[in-house]
């Protein structure tokens, strides 16, 4: 009698391991990290071509992109991302510790910012939001495109660039020697709502009443000459 032949035993996906204080995840050309823990100390190095895909980055641990095609998709920052020439961070989520360093060359894209953002020389930053807390520092020759200021700040600095900023309620935008254009202002949480409408008036007009005495003025009396006629 024929043996069924055995099927090969799949191994179980490996749980993803933190990078301790002092360690050093590097991913390169072609090399994908998945649900990456970056703990305090720990560092993780993404050269041109890798991949990380949702990363924790804690409080004092470090995420850096360096290269053309290096890439960080969906983190969240506790610590510091750090974005230089050729990388390019995506829908990040930085949190109230957190800090985002797009440096000459780097691009953000689509973050949630509610921590800080620093964008430098040539560095650009396209459609974040700026939430309650959160700040975005366009430096010199920094520019940030299509951001939404939420209950956030957007600072421009000198030789830093706005274009198409959207400022809903709460939020600010400051120049400081830097240049906006573009820039909407909508303040609709806070409009008043529309009055109630009045209920409509009774066609037939309330009787007049007589005018009462004031209860001050004094009774009109007869002369004593009218008295004696």
């Amino acid at each position: 009698m024929a043996r069924t032949p055995r099927r090969p035993c799949l191994a179980a996906p490996r749980a993803a391991r933190p990078v301790d204080a002092d360690g050093t995840l590097f991913v390169s050309n072609g090399g994908t990290a998945s649900t990456t823990q970056i703990l305090s100390g720990g560092i993780e190095r993404i050269s041109a071509g890798g991949t990380d895909l949702g990363a924790s980055v804690a409080d004092g641990g470090f995420q850096t992109l360096s290269g053309v095609g290096a890439l960080a998709s969906g983190a969240t920052v506790d610590g510091t991302q750090t974005i230089n020439s050729g990388g390019t961070a995506s829908g990040a989520v930085v949190n109230a510790d957190g800090q985002v360093n797009v440096n000459s060359g780097g691009t953000a894209a689509a973050a949630t910012i509610l921590g800080l953002e620093f964008v430098s020389n040539t560095g650009i930053d396209s459609g974040s939001t700026i939430g309650t807390g959160g700040a975005q520092v366009l430096q010199a020759g920094g520019s940030g495109l299509a951001a939404t200021v939420s209950g956030g700040t957007q600072t421009v600095l000198s030789g830093g660039f706005a274009s198409g900023t959207l400022i809903e309620a709460g939020g600010n935008e400051i120049l400081s020697g830097g240049f906006a254009i573009g820039t909407t202002i909508s303040d609709a949480a806070r409009r008043p709502s529309a009055p109630a409408p009045r209920a409509p008036s009774s066609p037939c007009p309330a009787a007049a009443s007589s005018p009462s005495r004031s209860a001050a003025s004094p009774a009109p009396t007869r002369s004593a000459a009218a008295a004696r006629n």
